[in-house]
């Protein structure tokens, strides 16, 4: 079916006479092959969709315009996305920004944290091996708690009861030291 554009040009006469020229006006903006293109379409498709209000004289125009600005307005959204590369670039200039006082005393404040963490993991092995287990595979492995009850042959609630008493363990000989970092 071919629609009039007016009384002498149609659609399909209109795309065949102007496709060219509306690609090579979009590629001339975007510089990108794959946008013209999308640009090409879009217009085309605008074109469709508002045939009767546009004017035989002014068609050409009108085709190079509205390619124009989907460019234009394209290239304005895509300013503004954030690409993988900005956001590793945004993380490194933040990290360069940062003082290099501030970057030994954040690796201090780990490296206590990490000291700690060995301190009371070792200190409850020695307190109690099956205590140092459970709370490894619950909250370091994140082991499913009914899974670890059937892994260490006891009752459910007996491992609810074993890890409250290694919390309240780690809690009294710990808190102090776990305050101080903070």
């Amino acid at each position: 079916m071919s629609q009039k554009l007016s009384e002498n040009i149609d659609f399909n006469t209109a795309y065949d006479k102007y496709v060219n020229l509306v690609f090579k006006t979009a590629l001339n903006y975007s510089g990108d092959h794959y946008v013209a293109e999308e640009a090409s379409q879009y217009t085309f498709m605008q074109l469709y969709i508002q045939f009767e209000q546009i004017k035989r004289g002014n068609i050409k125009s009108w085709l190079i315009t509205t390619a124009k600005n989907y460019v234009l307005n394209y290239n304005k959204k895509v300013k503004w996305e954030l690409t993988d590369e900005n956001i590793v670039e945004l993380c490194d200039m933040r990290e360069a920004a940062r003082s290099t006082e501030e970057n030994v005393f954040i690796k201090t404040k780990e490296e206590k944290h990490t000291l700690l963490r060995k301190e009371i993991f070792t200190q409850l092995y020695q307190k109690n091996p099956r205590w140092w287990q459970a709370v490894v595979l619950a909250y370091i492995y994140e082991v499913p708690q009914e899974d670890i009850a059937v892994k260490m042959r006891i009752e459910l609630n007996a491992l609810y009861q074993m890890l409250y008493r290694a919390r309240k363990w780690i809690t009294k000989n710990y808190r102090e030291e776990f305050e101080k970092l903070i």
